[in-house]
């Protein structure tokens, strides 16, 4: 074989390579960005996201937006998990959260968000079955307690239960699904369930159970926010905090409007989402106050190895001014 015959036998060969490489081994796909759109995400649905719903059920964002063209998407997340994949991939600009537990995961994995508002804050309680006997928080010792974890709940949980000396090797904990919390409760094959809005409204209203006195603990819902859409849409990102906070301020004046609205979007009963609005404030900002709160449930997921990373609420996390 002369030298002429070796090249086009090894020009052949590396042409089939690479067709049969292009049939077996596509291209990834690649997603294209519409630059013209605002996307807003939220993780489940929460009454603490009533800011989120009474502004999109009456166009407010698509309102502040029109001006520099951009539409305005959408898109509800099952976890704190996926949304925080969809920052880190550039798919979404904006995302409500009602646990501040997946904005310190982000960035202790030095994800490029920050936390640029706060929706509200609301109150979780320590709920018991109303046929229970246990009467007071000091009772909690050697109970067996419904809590999801490494959540807000747990972390006040713990709290709670410090301050009167039951510490967490003094209770078991489980966790459960809401509708297999709900079964466990009714039976009462537990002790109590540190919950929050709407089900501990639901389960007080059917009455079911009922509260614990002095189990009751303050949670933040907050608006997280990629570095990228401040730089890129700058103003856009002072409209957006502009319509939120407008919202907050119409809500104690449209109670009732903002409790149907909100109903409707979680698919609950009214009354229900009427009575979990007297746990929530909708006037809160963010502040000293908020960051001094946030801080210490930054360090609880630290000591828990929920992160490996130590992250500093004020100086990672915060990048606006505060109020």
């Amino acid at each position: 074989m002369n030298n002429l015959e070796k090249i086009v036998l090894v020009a052949g060969a590396s042409l089939v390579i690479g067709l049969s490489a292009a049939v077996f081994w596509p291209k990834p796909e690649v997603v294209v960005v519409d630059i013209r759109t605002v996307r807003i995400g939220q993780i489940g649905q929460s009454v603490s996201y009533a800011p989120l719903y009474v502004a999109r059920k009456n166009g407010k964002f698509e309102e502040a937006f029109s001006e520099y063209g951009y539409k305005v998407e959408y898109i509800t997340y099952a976890d704190g998990a996926e949304a925080n994949d969809a920052l880190l991939n550039d798919q979404v600009d904006v995302v409500f959260e009602n646990d501040i537990v997946p904005a310190i995961v982000a960035k202790a994995k030095k994800l490029p968000v920050f936390i640029a508002n706060v929706s509200c804050t609301y109150v979780e309680e320590i709920m018991i079955p109303t046929d229970s006997t246990i009467k007071t928080i000091e009772e909690m010792r050697d109970r067996k307690i419904i809590v999801k974890p490494n959540s807000s709940n747990h972390y006040n949980l713990r709290k709670s239960l410090a301050v009167v000396g039951v510490n967490p090797n003094d209770y078991a904990t489980v966790e459960m699904s809401t509708r297999e919390a709900i079964a466990a409760v009714k039976n009462m094959e537990v002790d109590a369930w540190a919950s929050n809005s709407p089900y501990t409204e639901l389960g007080e209203l059917s009455h079911y159970m009922r509260a614990l006195p002095k189990g009751e603990a303050k949670a933040y819902s907050i608006v997280v926010v990629r570095d990228a859409f401040k730089a890129q849409k700058a103003k856009a990102f002072v409209d957006l905090l502009n319509v939120i906070d407008e919202v907050k301020i119409w809500i104690p004046f449209n109670e009732i409007t903002a409790v149907t609205i909100t109903a409707e979007e979680m698919d609950m009963p009214v009354p229900a989402i009427r009575k979990a609005f007297f746990r929530h404030n909708w006037g809160m900002k963010l502040n000293e106050s908020a960051v001094n709160i946030m801080q210490p449930f930054a360090d609880f997921l630290r000591e828990q190895k929920v992160i490996d990373n130590a992250v500093d609420i004020r100086g990672q996390l915060i990048k606006t001014n505060l109020d």
